[in-house]
């Protein structure tokens, strides 16, 4: 019989939870970078222009729920 319980151990360790923070801030990040390519299309393109800055402001607020939600869940 072995006495290991997996239970006793931490769920989430300190590299763990920087992997997750480091991954949620990439994918931010990588969304604002989307977002500013976009709103610049959008400005050269007059046809486009108001689907697409409503569409860069969904991906940002999309971007920044994803932030708060990885923030939220270390906390």
């Amino acid at each position: 019989m072995s006495s290991y319980n997996p239970r006793e151990r931490p769920l989430r360790g300190d590299k763990t939870l920087n992997a997750i923070v480091r991954c949620g801030q990439a994918v931010h990040l990588s969304i604002e970078r989307f977002v500013t390519l976009g709103e610049a299309m959008a400005d050269d393109n007059a046809e486009i222009k108001v689907d697409m800055y409503e569409a860069c402001r969904d991906a940002r607020a999309a971007g920044q729920c994803t932030l708060s939600h990885v923030v939220f869940e270390l906390n």
